[in-house]
């Protein structure tokens, strides 16, 4: 029997130094398989910096100030002949977060689920929206000579995959062509394939590389995340910084953000650009007001106004909001924000689970939202519908 009690402790052994070796990985994929959990999700979008390697964003030295102004929000909103009650609303979405700025006054600022105004918050989807603006600011340096220029001139590993000749401007309207399922709720989607690139330390890079073609770019809408991963490409390429130290010289401390940041990054150091971005409130909410301005904040023009406007209108037909037949959403789309139908003015930059910058230029209206609301998936299209209508209500009881 020696012999066994020899195997039994060789396969012991050889489990310990597996284990060993790969602690981190196996402790982040242990994570990320219960990072949705309603048990655990408010904490974990409170600490993804602690979870996963991350890159800080340094504040700026010159903070912007808010004015102070406390009012409530509309008592109750309506959705679909249905009438719901505000703050029960914010409580069933596990609302951390909700920040309604006019102007240079803060109307309304709500926290729950451990949040302060101090700390961050994972914004997902949302930062697409904040990539969007550094490839406009990169544009205008210099770094990127034409959005019309394909992808794989700049971030070249493309070359021989589906984002073959697939210009920068097809990639920031999500119009790449390229075969993607963003189901969040099928485990075998490639966006759950990749959640699990990112839970190992895998290189985002190569997964981006695999990806191949359904149809030709530039002619249907559908929302595929990788395109925003493919803008961080391009982006560290071009101008031969990470894309985290691009955005802290050139948006984040310029813009006068009162707290850091930090951006999610795989093994190899290239940052999460479809989803990784975590902030405060109130940065989000000068985000939004620099887009509600015009690209102006500081006392400086730090994204161009006219890359602001083409960013949030809906240019090509594809893109327009509504019953549209070539595009898999009801809602338009510019260089990587949402554009509702009803009142095209208006312009918001999405995460899952429900994170919101609701931006009225005209009113200089912004509305930050950041939530874990588990129930996400269960009935998605309708979920986002009544947040919108929730945030409608909140911009009319401003302006009315």
């Amino acid at each position: 029997m020696k012999w066994l009690k020899r195997i039994i402790l060789g396969i012991l052994l050889a489990l310990i130094i597996f284990v060993a070796f790969n602690y981190t990985r196996i402790n982040r994929l242990i994570t990320v398989i219960s990072l949705f959990e309603p048990d655990n999700i408010s904490q974990n979008f409170l600490s993804m910096e602690d979870i996963f390697p991350s890159k800080k964003i340094m504040a700026s030295d010159t903070p912007t100030s808010f004015n102070r102004q406390l009012g409530e929000l509309p008592a109750a909103f309506t959705f679909q002949d249905s009438t719901i009650l505000s703050k029960t609303y914010l409580e069933k979405t596990k609302t951390a977060g909700l920040l309604v700025l006019k102007a240079d006054t803060i109307l309304y600022e709500y926290y729950a689920e451990g949040l302060t105004p101090e700390e961050d918050y994972i914004s997902w989807s949302v930062c697409k929206s904040i990539v969007s603006a550094l490839i406009g600011i990169a544009v205008e340096q210099g770094h990127i000579e034409s959005i019309e220029d394909p992808v794989d001139k700049y971030a070249t590993i493309l070359k021989h995959s589906g984002y073959h000749n697939v210009s920068i401007k097809d990639v920031l309207q999500m119009s790449s062509g390229i075969r993607f399922n963003e189901d969040y709720s099928d485990k075998n989607s490639d966006i759950n394939k990749m959640g699990r690139v990112f839970a190992l330390g895998l290189s985002f890079d190569k997964y981006v590389a695999s990806l191949q073609s359904e149809r030709a770019a530039g002619q249907y809408h559908k929302y595929v995340s990788m395109d925003t991963q493919v803008l961080g490409m391009v982006l560290k390429a071009a101008t031969k910084q990470s894309v985290s130290t691009f955005c802290e010289k050139n948006l984040w401390q310029k813009m006068g953000a009162e707290f850091d940041a930090y951006w999610l990054r795989d093994n190899q150091g290239m940052e999460a650009v479809f989803g990784g971005f975590n902030a405060s409130l109130r940065d989000y909410a000068r985000f939004g007001k620099l887009y509600a301005d015009q690209g102006y904040a500081n006392d400086q023009q730090i994204i161009d106004s006219i890359w602001v406007y083409a960013s949030t209108h809906a240019t090509e037909k594809h893109l327009l909001p509504g019953d549209n037949p070539n595009s898999n959403s009801p809602l338009g789309y510019g260089y990587q924000w949402w554009i509702p139908e009803g009142d095209e003015s208006i312009f918001t930059a999405n995460g899952v689970y429900n994170q919101y910058i609701f931006v009225d230029p005209i009113h200089k209206i912004v509305i930050v939202k950041c939530s874990a609301n588990y129930l996400y998936g269960k009935d998605r299209k309708k979920t986002i519908a009544r947040h919108y209508a929730f945030l409608h209500a909140i911009r009319n009881h401003i302006i009315n």
